[in-house]
């Protein structure tokens, strides 16, 4: 019964989103041109809200200090494009878990033959550093349960596996930046 309830749940809210913001064609009705343009604009106030409060927050100290307009709009346009990916997410009925460090492995040991995880790109030999303790998590494991047809939510496939960093891989260079 919990199957058929998660599957329920993965399909409304997939239906209730794709409702919000309806694919405009030929035969749309003015409803939903007007449903459509509305929610568009509601997900571009809210991730113009959001990059503006990034841009004004602690990342100001790292900003150059000379970023006209038309550089804070390009950063506020990403967030944007990430608020548009994040509604195509949403419409689709599978379901995408965000797998963090605390929750991809017991006590962090790296596994390459998992696919869950790889490692970072500077690591020399990955393959001769199975099991070893990783520190860092460059970026999360996104794994995806269900399909498009709503079904099989208990079988989870690696979207994009873990990047971890494990120190004793790295090829350590130690260069001298010059900042002018």
């Amino acid at each position: 019964m919990a199957g058929n309830n998660e599957k329920e749940a993965h399909s409304w809210r997939a239906d209730a989103l794709r409702m919000l913001l309806p694919q405009l064609d030929s035969e749309s009705t003015s409803s939903q041109i007007t449903l459509h343009h509305t929610t568009n604009q509601k997900i571009v106030d809210t991730a113009r809200s959001i990059g503006q409060k990034f841009i004004d927050g602690p990342v100001s100290l790292l900003l150059r200090p000379d970023c006209d307009a038309a550089d804070l709009e390009s950063l506020i346009s990403l967030f944007e494009q990430a608020g548009h990916l994040a509604y195509e997410l949403w419409a689709r009925k599978t379901n995408i878990s965000c797998v963090t460090l605390d929750r991809i492995h017991p006590e962090c040991r790296f596994d390459l033959e998992s696919g869950r995880m790889t490692a970072h790109a500077l690591v020399k030999k990955p393959d001769t550093l199975q099991g070893q303790k990783f520190m860092l998590m460059v970026h999360p494991l996104l794994m995806v349960y269900g399909t498009e047809s709503g079904k099989n939510y208990s079988r989870g496939r690696v979207w994009i596996p873990a990047e971890v960093w494990l120190p004793n891989g790295i090829l350590m260079k130690r260069e001298v930046m010059q900042i002018d």
